[in-house]
């Protein structure tokens, strides 16, 4: 009873006595520790979970690139198979023509476009626009490109004489399946006359000259020299 009289003397509120405040800093001081080792804890966690997530996503990658090339690999193996079954069955009626492909060359990337070449700014309003930079404005270039033709061709039913010939290439999305392409084979038009995309030289020579004269009319186009 003494040490309870003693301990709730007068005023024992205004000043806290030294095994309370002791007491305080110990239970705070023990706080402080709990919270330190839990976030230690929480950090060392998320820091192995990213790294489990990276780990996993690069495994991913890896997964989709042999997926990708196993599909690349097996496609290019079909057109081989394809590939020779015609032969088999064409022999000596597939022949060698060209058509034409578009190359374009960019220059190199300029400092003031972002990484697919678009330059940012704000209209009037404020509005976010952007717009392709001039670094995008590439040369153009076309180069013969091989084409295997089956040439089917059939006697004249009026005179036996004149033999008339049908050329098939394949189309382009679908090498399992021939167009007739008689009509888009070159007969000496003026190359003016001539478009790109469907037409069949015969002769490489001939097919050079015309990727020739459409580079330079690209280039004049353009306001570049050759």
């Amino acid at each position: 009873m003494c040490y309870y009289d003693s301990w709730f003397e007068e005023n024992w509120c205004e000043e806290p006595r030294e095994e309370e405040t002791a007491l305080i800093e110990a239970i705070k001081e023990s706080v402080r520790q709990d919270i330190k080792s839990e976030m230690e804890r929480l950090r060392k966690e998320n820091a192995e979970l990213q790294q489990y997530k990276q780990e996993r996503q690069e495994v991913e990658n890896i997964k989709k690139w042999y997926e990708s090339r196993l599909q690349t690999e097996v496609e290019a193996y079909k057109r081989e198979l394809r590939s020779a079954k015609i032969k088999e069955l064409f022999g000596d009626y597939i022949v060698i023509g060209w058509g034409v492909k578009k190359k374009i060359t960019l220059p190199p990337k300029c400092d003031k476009c972002d990484e697919v070449r678009y330059i940012h700014f704000k209209s009037p309003s404020g509005k976010d626009l952007r717009e392709p930079c001039q670094c995008t404005k590439g040369k153009k270039e076309y180069l013969p490109l091989d084409l295997h033709l089956i040439r089917i061709h059939q006697e004249d039913i009026f005179n036996g004489q004149r033999k008339i010939f049908g050329y098939y290439a394949p189309c382009a999305h679908n090498s399992d399946d021939y167009r007739d392409v008689f009509d888009r084979v070159y007969k000496g038009e003026p190359f003016e006359k001539i478009n790109e995309w469907n037409v069949v030289f015969l002769d490489k020579e001939t097919c050079e000259k015309y990727c020739e004269w459409k580079t330079e009319q690209e280039a004049k186009k353009d306001g570049k020299s050759i």
